[in-house]
């Protein structure tokens, strides 16, 4: 049992020199080891939360099957927090894991903004028209139309076909944490 820092320190060096054990033993590419349920890691419980959480937290969205897509894309997105917090991934594969949690949070609150102005505008109107919609609307504040502009512009770099950049160090982790308060933020005024 971890009972303090001390004991955690000790059972994260066990845990990663183990981890590194498995990699050398597996090595990258030994199907018949790794596709083996006996030699899987278990993902630990309680940290994901559950399609039921989520579609609580979504009481504007009436259709229950896009409630539970948006639900599974929550999850999904829980998997990535897990990924940043809770391992040493740097370099590029922690700007592309930053990049999916930008892009997964911005399919999400376009589901969210779609299905809230379906009726009052065209199919033609864009995510930041409708979102603009819902601020003249008072269903969003100013500051919550900003971030959602935001989500939508950084998002685009889905399209790797218009990027002008290098992406190597475009992704912070602060954006990762900018998209989803913006998209918890939206839920929460669209639920009122």
């Amino acid at each position: 049992m971890i009972r303090n820092d001390e004991d955690l320190s000790q059972r994260v060096s066990a845990v990663n020199e183990a981890l590194q054990e498995i990699h050398n033993y597996i090595g990258p590419d030994d199907p018949e080891r790794y596709d083996r349920r006996e030699f899987k890691i278990r993902f630990p419980r309680s940290y994901i939360r559950t399609a039921s959480q989520f579609g609580a937290r979504l009481p504007f969205i009436t259709d229950d099957i896009l409630k539970r897509n948006i639900s599974y894309s929550l999850i999904e997105a829980d998997l990535l927090s897990w990924l940043l917090n809770r391992t040493d991934v740097t370099g590029i594969l922690r700007g592309m894991i930053i990049k999916s949690g930008i892009v997964k949070m911005g399919s999400i609150a376009e589901a969210c903004v779609r299905f809230t102005t379906r009726g009052r505008l065209g199919e033609r109107n864009g995510f930041k028209g409708r979102c603009g919609r819902l601020q003249s609307d008072r269903q969003i504040s100013m500051e919550l139309l900003g971030e959602m502009n935001w989500l939508w512009d950084t998002r685009d770099t889905i399209h790797l076909h218009l990027l002008s950049n290098t992406e190597l160090t475009r992704y912070s982790d602060g954006d990762f944490d900018r998209a989803f308060i913006g998209v918890r933020n939206l839920c929460i005024a669209l639920s009122q």
